[in-house]
């Protein structure tokens, strides 16, 4: 069987595809996998894993023929379903306190009134919590600089780099970052931690393949009888659980 991403939406991927080429693999089943920029560490079990040059896309077009290529709704198909064991793998690397995952861009280009950012943390929420834990280790992650790993509703500007400067105890990614892989560095940092403050998207669901506890905030706006974000709206943070065996905490902004 090959497993392709399409080079989907980064949480399509998380939900739709690994699992099933994890699930595959376990089996002897997997005979190739085909993602995106800087994909082999989240396929590090798969025997021919391929890269597809293309840019991602937030619009999802490509079919994932997996059992759960549809994402919204309350319960996942578990019949072909592993999670890879990303913390035993990626373990033993780093040590943060917290991992802080954040993002700053247009979330819904496709809804005229969502075209903006929505769902992040401000700088003054950051500026909070950083003093309120100053006596934790905090890493913070944020893709923004990293452009091969854009999607077509990249980063705005934002003053979180500066911010992290200010504060002894906060490690923003670009300074860990040396050179390599960006993937495989935020899964050892993840991996190195057990309490984790996300958004809805694929860090939130990438930060539950790593266990303890993941805070998911979200600010729901409903337009037209429709609410966003969707997990909201359909209840897909009752399956994240299942990536692995994490606490799911949903909070509002």
């Amino acid at each position: 069987m090959v497993v392709n991403s399409y080079n989907n939406e980064f949480g399509y991927e998380l939900i739709s595809c690994v699992p099933y080429a994890y699930w595959l693999h376990k089996r002897g089943l997997l005979k190739k996998t085909i993602s995106g920029h800087d994909t082999e560490s989240l396929y590090y079990f798969s025997p021919k894993h391929v890269i597809n040059p293309e840019a991602r896309t937030w619009y999802n077009y490509g079919l994932m023929d997996t059992p759960n290529r549809d994402i919204h709704k309350s319960e996942l198909d578990l019949r072909q379903f592993e999670a890879p064991p990303y913390k035993e793998i990626y373990g033993g690397v780093y040590d943060y306190d917290i991992v802080i995952c954040n993002r700053y861009n247009k979330e819904w280009p496709g809804v005229f009134e969502l075209s903006k950012p929505i769902n992040y943390f401000s700088l003054e929420w950051l500026e909070d919590f950083f003093y309120r834990n100053a006596d934790k280790k905090i890493a913070y992650l944020n893709i923004s600089g990293f452009k091969k790993h854009y999607d077509n509703s990249p980063p705005l500007p934002f003053a979180d780099y500066e911010l992290c400067q200010q504060h002894s105890n906060v490690n923003h990614i670009l300074d860990i970052y040396e050179s390599g892989s960006l993937n495989l560095l935020q899964m050892q940092i993840m991996a190195g931690s057990s309490e984790f403050h996300t958004l809805n998207g694929g860090y939130s669901i990438l930060a539950s393949y790593f266990g303890g506890v993941n805070y998911i905030y979200t600010k729901p706006v409903t337009i037209r009888g429709r609410t966003y974000p969707r997990e909201v709206e359909k209840g897909d943070f009752n399956y994240y659980h299942n990536f692995g065996n994490s606490e799911i905490i949903p909070m509002r902004l």
